[in-house]
């Protein structure tokens, strides 16, 4: 798992729910930074909340070993990589099932090919909230215009709880080559996690 600037990938995600047994075959394109994950069957994109509650259950439980569950939260539709067609970005979240609560939450974001399947996708993800040990996040997904993902940040004042932070702003991303580049800062590069799969 790489730490690239301002997304540090928990290392309690890594231990606790990455599946160490299986070897990483990711597909790569154009670049090896690219961290792409290839579908296995043939899946016609759709754009809706059952598509995408299935896809997080059908593939990233794969990702994930049997500590772990994802579960949907929600997905924005726009043209992510710029290719002129609709992609997909669903907001996911992890729950430990030792915890018993959400341990991490993540972006997947499934691009399509010219045919309108899904081609393959990338997956971001992080620990969440004062509570857990990385406070890093890229937010709550929240609009895609032209190519910039829109996502709201929270963080917390030294008085909140972990269930409630009580700052927030909005922050913006672009999508090149593989990765996420923080328009405020371009100097700030979020590569894709890495996870075994294929």
């Amino acid at each position: 798992m790489k730490i690239i600037t301002i997304l540090a990938i928990t290392f309690f995600l890594l231990f606790s729910c990455s599946d160490d047994s299986s070897s990483s075959k990711s597909t790569q394109e154009e670049s090896s930074s690219k961290e792409y994950k290839k579908l296995l069957t043939n899946t016609l994109l759709k754009f809706n909340s059952d598509f995408s509650e299935n896809f997080i259950k059908n593939e990233l439980n794969k990702v994930y070993n049997e500590n772990c569950q994802i579960y949907y939260s929600n997905h924005l539709v726009g043209d992510i990589n710029l290719d002129g067609k609709n992609d997909l970005l669903i907001y996911y979240g992890i729950e430990g099932k030792e915890e018993g609560a959400q341990i991490g939450l993540g972006w997947c974001l499934v691009f399509s090919d010219e045919m309108g399947f899904a081609k393959n996708y990338l997956i971001f993800d992080w620990g969440e909230g004062r509570c857990a040990p990385n406070h890093h996040s890229i937010g709550t997904p929240i609009k895609i215009i032209n190519g910039n993902i829109i996502a709201m940040e929270f963080f917390y004042h030294n008085d909140d709880p972990c269930c409630c932070p009580s700052i927030s702003f909005e922050e913006s991303y672009k999508f090149s080559d593989g990765q996420l580049l923080l328009n405020s800062n371009t100097n700030s590069i979020i590569k894709p996690s890495i996870w075994p799969l294929n």
